[in-house]
């Protein structure tokens, strides 16, 4: 059914020894065959030269180099152009200072429309407590008078002040 192996202590020691034969042989031939990295780095590094020789001598500067004139125009290009960088951080600063302010000043007369409408409001809100005030005092006098004119209709009593009030 099972076909089981009996192992030995002899045969685990020589596949124990078989195993770590194999992995020295693998590695010291890998480190025979390793690639020399300083020809890789002699490689990039010419690259990079090379890459540096085309920046430095891109063609503006072979046109300078061809015509002396374009030279002095180009460097006061770039002299009028460092100038305009400065003004222009410095503009940057200015705007948005400007800007803050502005928005400040904006939000001072938002919240002085809101104050005046609220003021408005308390105006209209006080004026409608009293008029319901006067109202409610008007309307407890009617029902005053409407009450005495009753009771006198009935007893026929007169108050002897009786009178508006």
């Amino acid at each position: 059914m099972f076909n089981i192996m009996i192992l030995k202590m002899k045969d685990i020691i020589k596949y124990a020894i078989g195993i770590s034969i194999t992995l020295l042989a693998i590695i010291t031939v890998s480190k025979f065959f390793q690639k020399d990295t300083s020809k890789e780095q002699k490689i990039v590094q010419e690259v990079k030269n090379k890459f540096q020789a085309i920046s430095e001598n891109n063609l503006l500067n072979c046109f300078e180099q061809t015509i002396p004139v374009a030279a002095n125009v180009n460097k006061e290009y770039k002299n009028i152009a460092s100038e305009d960088d400065k003004i222009e951080s410095e503009n940057i600063l200015q705007t948005m200072l400007k800007t803050q302010i502005s928005s400040i000043k904006g939000m001072e007369t938002i919240e002085e429309k809101a104050k005046s409408e609220e003021a408005k409001i308390e105006v209209a809100e006080n004026q409608e407590s009293s008029n319901e005030i006067k109202t409610e005092k008007s309307s407890q006098k009617e029902n005053i008078e409407l009450a005495r004119n009753r009771i006198n209709n009935r007893s026929g009593y007169k108050y002897p002040n009786s009178r508006k009030l």
